[in-house]
């Protein structure tokens, strides 16, 4: 079980990959060993070492000296080193003298790193998120040069490629087909601004969050229709006095079995006029929102929010509302 707790805990990881994101990532392709499965960027050099740990490293382009590459180490049992650790050994091992730019825990779990310095005569920036539970450890690692980091998507392509983590499932029968999805609700609707600002009592309530599940509680007609189970999700509880429990969630399979984590947070919910939310969790960094849309039908209210930001919001994301990534907030209302 704790190999399937670690696989199952990176999948935390993929609210984060968009979130972190500071451009659009070159399209992935699964590589696959006997174990588990990993996307990396597509016609990149993938090599793969097994062994205590899974190793793949991936080339953009073998023949060049200065093209970017990744490292991605999977070790399900027998780690012993911290997040920490695992961080001090990439600043060590992939640049010299490297400037450390941005190192702090992820809310949910995990520790990210990103810094300059040089490999060689070529200036490089690295980024590597390091997520280390039950024995296992878990550790991706882009290098690139520093005038390319972003546009190969930065640390938020280290992220993307954590969370396609899985186990490598047995064959299974053919199923069924599913039901099509309900359509979700147009983007005029999402990208409507509230009336007037927000306070505090408009978000009581509970809110579910994850990549896709607006797809699964609105129709063509905006109609309440329900939600499928997803690999991640989140839940916010948000209460009448500003106080929020938020629960991470995560689920994975392998041939033994699935496993199930689940990480609570408790801090402090607080919306301003101009729409910016901050959220206070115990021992970790504030993070903030920004309200891009507000939409409600008897059912249901859906909020589209620009974010995560740690520590502040950025101006200019405020400002302009194409700026961001952005998350879906899901609340079915009580019924009158």
């Amino acid at each position: 079980m704790a190999a399937i707790r670690t696989i199952s805990m990176v999948a935390i990881l993929v609210g984060f990959a968009v979130r972190l994101a500071t451009a659009s990532p070159p399209a992935l392709e699964v590589h696959t060993t006997d174990t588990l499965s990993v996307a990396l960027p597509k016609a990149w050099k993938v090599t793969t070492t097994t062994g205590a740990a899974t190793l793949f490293a991936a080339q953009q382009d073998p023949a060049r000296a200065d093209a970017a590459a990744m490292v991605v180490s999977v070790q399900l049992t027998g780690n012993t080193a911290s997040e920490d650790s695992l961080l001090d050994m990439v600043a060590a091992q992939t640049a010299k003298d490297l400037k450390i730019a941005r190192r702090e825990a992820l809310p949910g779990g995990g520790h990210v790193l990103v810094g300059d310095g040089t490999a060689g005569t070529v200036s490089v920036r690295v980024g590597a998120i390091a997520f280390a539970t039950g024995g296992g450890a878990i550790l991706a690692v882009l290098v690139a040069k520093a005038s390319e980091f972003d546009g190969l998507g930065g640390v938020g392509l280290v992220g993307q490629v954590l969370g396609s983590i899985k186990p490598t499932a047995p064959a299974a029968s053919p199923l069924p087909a599913p039901p099509p999805a309900p359509t979700p609700a147009s983007g005029d609707k999402l990208d409507t601004p509230p009336a007037r600002p927000l306070t505090l009592a408009d978000f009581a309530g509970t809110w579910d969050e994850d990549s896709g599940s607006i797809k699964g509680y609105v129709n063509s007609s905006g109609g309440y229709a329900g939600y499928s189970a997803v690999q991640t999700a989140s839940t916010h509880v948000i209460t009448a006095k500003g106080e929020i429990t938020t629960k991470f969630r995560g689920v994975g399979t392998s041939t033994g079995g699935a496993g199930f984590v689940s990480q609570t947070y408790v801090g402090n919910f607080i919306v301003s006029p101009n729409g910016v939310i901050e959220i206070t969790n115990k021992g970790h960094t504030s993070t903030f929102y920004v309200v891009r849309g507000w939409y409600q039908t008897p059912e249901l209210t859906v909020v589209k929010l620009a974010g995560q930001f740690w520590g502040q919001a950025p101006a200019d994301v405020i400002a302009d509302p194409s700026r961001g990534n952005h998350e879906i907030w899901v609340r079915k209302n009580p019924k009158p």
